[in-house]
């Protein structure tokens, strides 16, 4: 994801990020061991596990930063499902 700012395109950092939802924390573990394997993503950041959920962050090639998480879909969903909260 890239920002534009007075014709300057910048890289956003990886507080700005997309979530897969990988199911349990072994295919998380999995998924990680791939990715390092792997030429395509241009970081990979490291496999943490905390209150039960296993998480890591990856960096694309267009400079997109993904969550890749234990924590089941159904989590975000709540919060679209829940809607604007005031």
């Amino acid at each position: 994801m890239l920002f534009r700012s007075r014709d300057k395109l910048s890289p956003q950092g990886d507080e700005n990020r997309w979530v897969l939802s990988a199911g349990d924390p072994q295919t998380v573990a999995q998924l990680h061991e791939k990715a390092l394997e792997s030429s395509f993503p241009r970081q990979v950041g490291e496999l943490t596990s905390e209150g039960g959920v296993t998480r890591f962050l990856v960096q694309d090639g267009d400079s997109n930063w993904w969550e890749v998480t234990s924590l089941p879909a159904t989590y975000y969903q709540s919060f679209f499902d829940r809607g604007d909260v005031e």
